[in-house]
């Protein structure tokens, strides 16, 4: 009886723990590595867009918050 309840806690447990890291998988927030610019000193794509008057928002108020 004691074993069944100890695998049963163990098992909950695992599952558990399984939960939490695909939550933490789903919510994540930042960036990895792989994802990162090689070089950001080097034209960035806001550069790009900056440079080719091509932004979401208005070049004007964009300028005037630089």
């Amino acid at each position: 009886v004691h074993c069944v309840l100890a695998a049963a806690l163990v098992t909950g447990v695992e599952v558990a723990r399984q939960e939490r890291i695909n939550n933490r998988h789903l919510n994540k927030l930042y960036l990895c590595r792989s994802q990162l610019l090689s070089n950001p000193r080097e034209i960035t794509p806001w550069q790009v867009l900056y440079e080719r008057k091509n932004l979401p928002v208005a070049c004007s108020s964009f300028d005037n918050t630089l």
